[in-house]
């Protein structure tokens, strides 16, 4: 059984050309924590990166999941625009 104390962290990092409006687009969604995991975005100069911490596999893939989601539709939306 895995301990309480262990959390699984991943470090994404986005930096194409409309990194600023993608940002803007999904920072409200992403700085969240919920019962098993925790996301923080955090804005560069040129990039934003997303920090994930999770309890387990489950967390993490349901945050990876929601975040490529969150950044295909900012980015559909941008590029309508």
């Amino acid at each position: 059984m895995p301990s309480e104390n262990k959390k699984i962290k991943i470090t994404v990092e986005y930096d194409r050309p409309n990194w600023e409006m993608v940002y803007l687009s999904i920072r409200e969604n992403v700085d969240e924590e919920t019962g098993r995991t925790k996301m923080i975005i955090h804005k560069g100069e040129n990039s934003f990166i997303i920090y994930i911490e999770a309890r387990d596999t489950v967390g993490v893939r349901a945050a990876l999941g929601s975040i490529a989601k969150w950044i295909g539709v900012a980015d559909v939306i941008n590029r309508e625009i």
